[in-house]
């Protein structure tokens, strides 16, 4: 399936836009060394299709420049914006679009701002998402494979757009099935471990904490939808996490480290060995350590990828890749996963 159908089937199929629903696109438009980089021409393919179901797009557009410069030149006490006016903004529309999704938050994490605005634009964000979730109005972030992505993460655009097409295969069914004899087997409060495929004493104990989303098939099962699809998602008590596990991949905002392995103590990081250390290492360390207690576990279940990109939003959704996401104080990913570990029950019976 080629990019450009992807549009189609993403507006039709998987979104199934109606009559009469007001669409939001919102995405980036920046001008950097005579090159225009931006996301408006996958806008008004998109913008396109929506008015063509007798549906309305509303364009939601700004600039790389306009978005730092609001941090930098607006007060903090004036920065957040009011929580009415996103019960308001959110009543008027059905659904949104971020096309600018991850590189509008990637514009600040990078660049050197006080913890108290990062805070701030963390609080504005959240606030935007939190109030579509309360009325039940659709977020897609369709995190579609562009050059701007590709020149972040430091990776070959043909790559990405090989790994985004063949996530869409026709491989429904085979994920349907994977994915719910795992949803069915995982139970919340229950222990669990990641066990190393090739060396037996290294094994992580886990406690799902709670379901917390559902990725696959042609259809949203939840309103707020991150692609590309093909994983099972839970929510894990930190507190609970003890053991070792060696993770083939380590991500954190565009780098990506091959080999690490972490020792917890219930909740505590008691070590964590890099292939070789240096300046990233050490962020990466201390990230982890004061990490917040929200932890997520993916599962991937999409059979039509095999190989990794690079990129923790395309790799985590790998059939039987595991990836673990923790979040150090800014709010940043630090995603580590493996393919080379198996998740067992309290009886170390494959739960797959």
């Amino acid at each position: 399936m080629e990019i450009k159908k992807l549009y189609k089937y993403l507006i039709e199929d998987y979104l199934k836009i109606s009559s009469e629903q007001i669409v939001v696109l919102s995405g980036l438009i920046d001008f950097q060394d005579n090159c225009h980089k931006s996301d408006i021409s996958h806008i008004e393919e998109l913008a396109l299709l929506i008015r063509n179901q007798g549906a309305f797009p509303s364009l939601d557009l700004s600039s790389r420049t306009l978005k730092l410069k609001i941090l930098e030149e607006t007060p903090e006490e004036k920065y957040f914006v009011p929580t009415e006016y996103y019960l308001n903004w959110v009543k008027l529309i059905d659904v949104i679009i971020d096309l600018s999704f991850p590189e509008s938050r990637n514009i600040f994490t990078d660049n050197l701002f006080t913890s108290q605005k990062k805070d701030l634009i963390n609080k504005s964000l959240h606030s935007i998402y939190k109030n579509m979730l309360i009325a039940e109005k659709t977020v897609l972030l369709p995190n579609l494979p562009k050059n701007s992505l590709a020149s972040y993460y430091n990776i070959d655009l043909n790559i990405l757009e090989e790994f985004y097409e063949s996530t869409f295969d026709s491989l429904d069914k085979k994920m349907n099935s994977k994915g719910l004899k795992i949803l069915n087997r995982l139970l919340p409060a229950s222990n669990y471990f990641l066990k190393s495929k090739v060396e037996e004493e290294k094994k992580l104990k886990l406690t799902i904490s709670d379901q917390q989303s559902y990725f696959i098939t042609n259809k949203i099962s939840n309103l707020y939808t991150v692609l590309p699809y093909g994983y099972v998602a839970f929510t894990v008590d930190k507190n609970m996490l003890d053991g070792v596990i060696k993770a083939d991949k380590l991500y954190y905002k565009n780098n990506c480290i091959n080999s690490v392995e972490i020792t917890f103590s219930y909740g505590n990081i008691v070590s964590i060995q890099f292939e070789s250390n240096n300046s990233i290492s050490e962020i990466i360390k201390v990230g982890l350590i004061n990490s917040k207690e929200r932890v997520e576990l993916f599962i991937g279940v999409n059979n039509g990828v095999s190989n990794h990109c690079n990129y923790n939003y395309y790799d985590r959704c790998i059939d039987d890749n595991f990836s673990l996401v923790f979040y150090d104080e800014m709010n940043n990913n630090i995603e580590i996963s493996s393919r080379n570990v198996e998740l067992t029950n309290q009886n170390m019976k494959n739960i797959l």
